[in-house]
């Protein structure tokens, strides 16, 4: 933990490492964040567990997600290139920038100010990309979820992605619920003979902070 985040680095310890228990114990923040019938209870559960133990994966679990929504990353050189300062990028790094822009079109897959694709604000309709698109493969052509891709480092049998299905509410992919006409794109139509390219497909990485933040695939490699 470092000292200089602007959530929690009061609370970092005097070794530099990790939180002071006596500052940032679990028991004192759980009853600071949460409401007391959450944790208050004086029973105890068939496991030996107090209420405030037994709890503890959902009080983590929320305090983790409403921590990462502050972590906003918007002090990279490159924000301070596309505000107008041309002097926070080397040669080298603008050259780079045109490769991933222009001859490279890294950019198709990682677009948006998170260089990430299917995002939140994509996906609910305030971005350019559609939900369902249809291009060109190696074979033929076929429709596909926008911003997935093959990129897997697994035999598609074993990780067949986004070509999975729920038990209740069916196919993760758009493209195959169009399919079954469930039209979840009202500006795509997928017949049922159409050809849909979706197992083993993946989300494309978000590139934000992505030296520090690595390894990049979703399994770990």
């Amino acid at each position: 933990m470092d000292s200089n985040d602007r959530v929690l680095g009061l609370y970092v310890g005097y070794s530099g490492r990790g939180l002071d228990a006596e500052k940032a114990g679990c028991a004192c923040p759980v009853r600071e964040a949460f409401r007391p019938e959450r944790w208050s209870s004086k029973e105890i559960s068939s496991g030996g567990d107090t209420q405030m133990e037994a709890s503890f994966s959902l009080f983590r679990g929320l305090s983790l997600m409403m921590y990462q929504s502050t972590l906003v990353s918007d002090r990279a050189p490159y924000d301070k290139f596309a505000k107008g300062d041309q002097s926070v990028l080397s040669a080298t790094a603008k050259q780079g920038l045109s490769i991933f822009r222009d001859e490279g079109k890294s950019i198709n897959c990682h677009g948006s100010p998170q260089f990430a694709g299917a995002t939140v604000k994509e996906l609910r309709g305030g971005g350019e990309d559609d939900l369902i698109e249809f291009m060109p493969m190696a074979v033929g052509a076929a429709f596909y979820d926008g911003s997935f891709y093959s990129i897997g480092v697994r035999p598609t049998a074993e990780d067949i992605g986004l070509g999975a299905s729920h038990p209740k509410f069916g196919p993760l992919s758009y493209s195959r619920r169009e399919q079954q006409g469930r039209n979840p794109d009202e500006r795509v139509i997928v017949r049922p003979h159409d050809r849909v390219a979706v197992d083993g497909a993946l989300k494309s990485s978000a590139l934000r902070n992505i030296e520090p933040t690595g390894p990049c695939k979703h399994n770990g490699a």
